[in-house]
């Protein structure tokens, strides 16, 4: 499914930028990651500014999601401060391109439908994976360290460990070339192997 969800939900994580993670920030981490949904904040910008008194309010409570069938669709994220609009909440601006998700897309389904992926790790550039991994680290709001080490409920450890398969993946798709190796092939290869033994 294509999704994209943006709303206000009053749901704080350092995962999207705020300082602590409050009920709803839990809760929120658990959809995500039952629902294989991705969050497209970079976290680095508050969506939520308001003026109480003499103290200037600030959070990052408007949130973006998307699917995972889209999630490279989703370019440009960022929050306008510029733009003054009636209420508290920024408003928010990206780009989908769709151009990077039609044919892509259906070869990743035709491809997870009948091949597993093994990549050759031969003549790889290795500075050139890890600057691209830590890049995507950053993107997902999952580099600092200090994040990962304070993790003690059970969703956002499935979301982290659900964020880093994907940049994984992706890099690895992006940079190591890959041998595709029929799963159905492999099975009945296995399965002659094993009635030759037993002859």
């Amino acid at each position: 499914l294509r999704i994209i969800i943006g709303g206000d939900f009053n749901a704080k994580s350092p995962f999207w930028g705020s300082q602590i993670q409050n009920k709803r920030g839990n809760q929120l981490l658990a959809t995500l990651s039952e629902n294989d949904l991705f969050i497209m904040n970079k976290g680095n910008s508050p969506t939520f500014e308001t003026l109480r008194g003499t103290r200037i309010i600030r959070s990052n409570i408007d949130i973006t999601l998307t699917s995972k069938k889209i999630v490279d669709n989703i370019i440009d994220w960022n929050v306008l401060k510029n733009i003054k609009i009636s209420g508290d909440h920024l408003p928010i601006r990206f780009d989908y391109n769709k151009n990077l998700s039609s044919k892509n897309n259906h070869h990743r389904n035709d491809q997870q439908l009948i091949t597993t992926v093994k990549w050759n790790t031969t003549n790889v550039d290795w500075n050139e994976w890890a600057k691209n991994i830590k890049q995507e680290l950053i993107l997902a709001n999952i580099h600092d360290v200090n994040i990962i080490k304070n993790i003690e409920k059970e969703e956002n450890l499935d979301y982290v460990i659900s964020q880093l398969n994907n940049i994984l993946t992706k890099i690895n798709n992006k940079m190591l070339p890959r041998y595709k190796v029929n799963i159905l092939h492999e099975k009945q290869e296995k399965k002659e192997s094993k009635i030759f033994k037993n002859d």
